[in-house]
């Protein structure tokens, strides 16, 4: 099957950033929680009111590396819960979290379908489009070897959608 070019319809950096996306009050004692970090003047980022230490938030990781995408704008924020809750594609949102965290923790490559062991050896896409018509979406949450990834062919064609996703 020729794959599409999708090289000017996504930009796009894959990251590989997890967490739950419901944290309790007490996160805010953190100081880091993966790469956003909780500073004692921390913004929601849809009311842009002050997150205070006993509010209920919600954290959205970086796990939409399309920037063309309708869902990248909620890339690696806090929020409110009652201000999460209000945006209309939430449940599609914390829908992609929970895919990406179960694909990253299984950690089982798509090719060989063995088991990943060592994080020196795992590549994995997170989410490419959230659009199912797009032909990206196919690779969204996809774990491989890196050996496998590289003899796959998908290298290459993975990498002029968003980059060198090898470092």
């Amino acid at each position: 099957k020729a794959k599409p070019d999708l090289k000017n319809q996504i930009s796009c950096k894959p990251v590989l950033l997890l967490d739950l996306p419901v944290l309790p009050k007490a996160v805010l004692n953190l100081t880091e929680v993966n790469m956003a970090v909780v500073y004692k003047k921390s913004f929601c980022g849809l009311c842009s009111n002050l997150i205070l230490p006993y509010d209920d938030i919600v954290y959205t990781p970086s796990i939409f590396c399309n920037h063309n995408d309708p869902l990248f704008m909620y890339n690696d924020m806090f929020f409110h819960k009652k201000c999460f809750d209000s945006i209309e594609k939430s449940e599609e949102i914390l829908y992609y979290i929970k895919n990406v965290q179960n694909e990253y923790q299984k950690k089982e490559c798509c090719i060989c379908k063995n088991k990943i062991q060592s994080s020196d050896d795992f590549v994995f896409i997170p989410i490419i489009s959230s659009d199912k018509e797009n032909e990206a979406f196919q690779y969204n949450c996809k774990s491989f070897h890196k050996k496998c990834y590289e003899k796959s062919g998908l290298k290459p064609y993975l990498e002029s959608i968003f980059g060198n996703s090898s470092k």
